[in-house]
């Protein structure tokens, strides 16, 4: 390592992802396990890299562009080594939002999604998305909406890793995307619910259906059954367990897809058109379980009331770019 950290640290020990904590002052470094020197503030650049440690212990996600976010405080290091003012609450922004990428929204936590300068076009046509910039952050809940054909569902196909864009780069849950098997060891987390269920839901049974992924991702059957008890109990649907999925509502398979996310603890919900052939029983009964669940969420849907309810920001796709609104209408 590089020279140790201002106030005489004790020896530090290697993290997963190369993350350093000094278990004197709590300091810690990511990226090369190299520790910087001591500024005002507490804030410890590395001299070499420009990359920066936060604060207090807790360690933060590497992002593109150097930004290191403390999730549970909400600090964070901004991009190039430069470092923001102090705000209210302890988050430090960054320092030059007209720099490349999307801006932190001041009230942002940890970053879940972030695109920036994201292209893409179908074969044999005009892009979709064009230098598009997106950023949800932890504690966001996010309405999506625009015309039909303006590339919603696209963009979530990018998200989740499912098509590559031509251009632009893809972080989730601060880490880059950069092969598929870097969305392998994240999709999970994210929990996506398809715009039809049916799409989602392919075993025999309820309980099979919200088993399969938690026992993909190598839970053992006991441990699965456990998990299918505690989700269904969320989801009010305990009597669902060994119902044959294709003979459910529309209402009811809705719910039970969202179950199939629930089962893999994700860090946020992604909902494509989530009311779509829901009556109002089923529509508010899946509101009941949002609010409930009170997860971050990206949510696409034509569905304004539902959106307004649901979501505190909203953004809008149109000619391949996003725009923030001030409120839903």
């Amino acid at each position: 390592m590089a020279g140790g950290p201002a106030g005489g640290a004790r020896s530090a020990e290697e993290l997963p992802g190369d993350r350093v904590p000094d278990a004197a002052s709590g300091h810690a470094l990511v990226r090369e396990g190299r520790f910087g020197d001591e500024n005002p503030g507490g804030r410890v650049p590395d001299a070499a890299s420009g990359h920066a440690l936060v604060v207090d212990g807790r360690f933060g996600e590497e992002t593109p562009g150097g930004r290191v976010p403390d999730a549970a405080s909400g600090h964070a290091l901004v991009r190039e080594g430069r470092f923001g003012e102090e705000t209210p609450g302890g988050r430090v922004p960054d320092a030059a939002p007209d720099g490349p990428g999307p801006a932190r929204r001041q009230a942002g936590g940890a970053p879940l999604i972030e695109l920036s300068g994201v292209t893409f076009s179908w074969k044999g046509r005009p892009p979709v998305l064009d230098g598009l910039d997106l950023l949800v952050c932890d504690g966001d809940k996010v309405a999506l909406t625009g015309g039909n054909g303006a590339g919603k569902t696209t963009l979530l196909s990018i998200v989740m890793g499912l098509v590559r864009p031509s251009a632009g780069t893809v972080s989730i849950l601060g880490m880059p995307m950069l092969s598929e098997k870097d969305f392998r060891k994240c999709r999970h987390r994210l929990g996506f619910v398809f715009q039809d269920a049916d799409d989602q839901l392919f075993c025999p049974t309820v309980a099979d259906d919200v088993a399969f992924g938690p026992l993909n991702l190598g839970a053992s059957p006991g441990e699965a059954a456990r998990k299918v008890d505690e989700v269904l109990a969320t989801l009010g649907m305990e009597g669902f367990r060994d119902r044959v999925t294709h003979d459910l509502s529309g209402g009811e398979k809705r719910l039970v897809a969202v179950g199939t996310a629930l089962a893999l603890d994700p860090r946020m919900l992604i909902l494509d058109e989530p009311t779509n052939f829901l009556d109002r029983s089923a529509r508010e009964r899946l509101l009941e379980i949002l609010f409930e669940l009170d997860l971050p969420c990206l949510v696409v849907s034509h569905d304004f009331d539902f959106l307004k309810r649901i979501c505190t920001r909203h953004l809008e796709l149109r000619d391949g770019k996003i725009r923030p609104l001030d409120v839903l209408t």
